[in-house]
């Protein structure tokens, strides 16, 4: 059996300023990558992440992954949501 998802476009995520994960992670992958970024969107069996790779001046090259879902709760601090991995 396959499943399918219905997608929104960015301008209904704005206005509902929410979405699933794969909603806002595509999103975030797509704006990433026009600014320059080489991204990865990375899938478990319940969720997805966009990861990015950067330069570290202590670790050489890492991927920063972010919890797309969590941005904009505002019991949560912004560095929460950013997690560090060494390629």
């Amino acid at each position: 059996m396959i499943s399918a998802s219905i997608s929104v476009t960015p301008q209904k995520l704005s206005e509902k300023k929410q979405g699933i994960c794969i909603e806002t992670t595509v999103l975030f992958a797509s704006i990433l990558e026009r600014l320059g970024f080489e991204t990865s969107i990375i899938l478990t069996s319940t969720h997805a992440f966009v990861g990015w790779l950067i330069e570290d001046a202590e670790n050489g090259e890492v991927i920063d992954l972010i919890e797309t879902t969590m941005i904009g709760d505002a019991n949560i601090s912004p560095s929460s949501f950013v997690i560090k991995q060494k390629k």
